[in-house]
């Protein structure tokens, strides 16, 4: 049944998350986004963080509010954002959601309700053919390779990031 008062323990979040570290080369947790205690130092230990957000003003305005919690947080840096479509027409462009979040969006998830329809109703992953199918392939890419965060090329370049570095010798 349902329980409202009951806490996760941070304890056994992370012994869970090292057992699933002894077992498995990689990692995927898909939290609420509540940004819950144990979420967040679920997110400090992570490589990578995927924020998930549609194309709807205030889900946009929840991404925002999200990415400027893990800047304080300092995690902003690990951050790869996905937008996916919830309909043919969505209400927010893409480049209006990179100017609200300040960076640019590292992939948007097409709508595809005949894939996942035909995926539901076989009990089977959807076509790898279909456009949805395509896209969870890239995002799996997305995950796979090293993380740079990407900003809007209209943003200001910070004072340090006219310099480079390298090794003297």
């Amino acid at each position: 049944g349902l329980n409202p008062g009951m806490r996760i323990e941070m304890a056994h979040v992370r012994h869970l998350l090292d057992f699933a570290r002894r077992v498995y080369s990689s990692v995927c947790v898909d939290m609420s986004g509540n940004l819950e205690t144990f979420s967040v130092e679920i997110l400090r230990e992570s490589q990578r963080i995927v924020l998930v957000t549609s194309l709807d003003p205030a889900a946009a305005h929840l991404a925002v509010n999200k990415l400027r919690l893990l800047d304080r947080l300092d995690l902003a840096g690990r951050v790869s954002v996905v937008a996916t479509r919830t309909t043919e027409w969505d209400w927010l462009p893409v480049r209006e959601l990179e100017k609200q979040l300040g960076r640019e969006v590292d992939l948007v998830a097409p709508y595809d309700r005949a894939a996942v329809r035909a995926a539901v109703e076989a009990r089977a992953p959807v076509d790898p053919r279909s456009s949805i199918g395509k896209r969870c392939t890239e995002i799996a890419r997305l995950l796979a390779k090293p993380h740079r965060p990407r900003r809007l090329s209209t943003l200001k370049r910070a004072f340090l990031e006219h310099f480079s570095l390298s090794p003297s010798r």
